[in-house]
């Protein structure tokens, strides 16, 4: 999250979250990336040529809603619902950082 003010979960199928490494992005070198402070990172083994998909789900606290995500560091055009479908595969050197970011509801 960028800004706090609510929460973010993943899901993939076949996979439990137990199985992921979860760790706080500011102990993980995660290189040009940022990440918001306060933020964790995940990661699982893999296999050569594989890709994964990823379901983001916000939570945001009540009065706010989700302004955006962030995928890899760029806006995600268009995605303001409380879902986002992340693919992560050798296209993204199986990288994937998310980032939602909320906003009071006007």
């Amino acid at each position: 999250m960028i800004n706090g003010n609510g929460i973010i979960s993943v899901s993939h199928p076949g996979l439990d979250i137990e199985d992921l490494d979860i760790q706080l992005c500011s102990n993980v070198d995660h290189g040009e990336f940022n990440c918001p402070e306060g933020s964790h990172v995940f990661s699982m083994m893999h296999g050569k040529n594989a890709s994964f998909e990823f379901t983001f789900v916000a939570e945001p606290d009540e009065g706010y809603q989700v302004k955006q995500w962030l995928f890899n560091s760029e806006i995600v055009q268009g995605n303001t619902t409380n879902s986002f479908l992340a693919k992560v595969s050798n296209e993204t050197s199986y990288r994937g950082f998310i980032a939602v970011e909320f906003e009071p509801i006007a």
